[in-house]
């Protein structure tokens, strides 16, 4: 790639919405992305944006082993969990991929992880790593959460013990505080404002097709698309 700088965003779940997270953040933070999503986000009208050269930023999926092609300066990896078996076969296969993904990261990159999600923790690399969370110390961490009734959540970010800011999502369930974070990783990584990250993750509301909410004349339709 072109690029200088190679956001990949991989893991069983999640990648569409923290794809998203990371572009709006980059977005308004006004660093001129190149963008490749596995939906239609709202910002872009679409699911491709060609941007500038600094940064591409782009979901990873590991079906048929499709990201082992990819050179990332961050790879991103949300969980690892079983899933697509009829290609893997069975989860040390599946582990074996997302190892091949890490170490491929850029020396001078960073591997992102979750450090709540067991399989992850498993993952080594000659770059950098960056560890994200709620109850394993990481050090890109959410503590004193707290929803509201539509299970949006908020919290108060913690980097490396220290208390940068009240964090609030309009993205509903709790998997999203992990969604955020792992972007917040990034983005900090990238030196963007605090103040830029916080209102992008105010602000996403959702791709499409990922907990979407259609209000109809007597019901509310959420239009889901998750095959894990």
């Amino acid at each position: 790639s072109a690029h200088n700088k190679i956001i990949s965003v991989s893991g069983s779940h999640g990648k569409t919405t923290t794809t998203g997270m990371i572009a709006t953040i980059f977005l308004l933070a006004r660093k001129n992305p190149t963008i490749h999503i596995g939906g239609i986000l709202p910002q872009i009208k679409g699911n491709v944006l060609s941007g500038g050269k600094d940064y591409f930023i782009t979901e990873a999926c590991e079906y048929c082993d499709s990201f082992l092609s990819l050179k990332s300066y961050y790879s991103i990896v949300l969980n690892v969990q079983k899933d697509h078996m009829d290609y893997f076969k069975n989860m040390a296969n599946l582990q074996k991929s997302f190892e091949k993904f890490a170490k491929n990261t850029n020396k001078n990159g960073f591997l992102v992880i979750n450090a709540d999600d067991e399989n992850c923790k498993k993952l080594k690399t000659e770059a950098n790593i960056i560890s994200y969370g709620i109850k394993n110390n990481a050090i890109v961490c959410a503590k004193q959460i707290k929803a509201n009734n539509k299970q949006q959540f908020s919290y108060c970010l913690y980097v490396c013990g220290i208390k940068l800011a009240h964090i609030k999502l309009s993205v509903s369930g709790r998997h999203n505080i992990y969604n955020s974070l792992a972007a917040i990783a990034v983005a900090i990584s990238e030196g963007i404002k605090i103040k830029y990250i916080k209102r992008a993750l105010k602000t996403y509301k959702t791709s499409e097709r990922r907990f979407e909410q259609i209000k109809g004349n007597k019901a509310i339709v959420v239009h889901d698309y998750a095959h894990h």
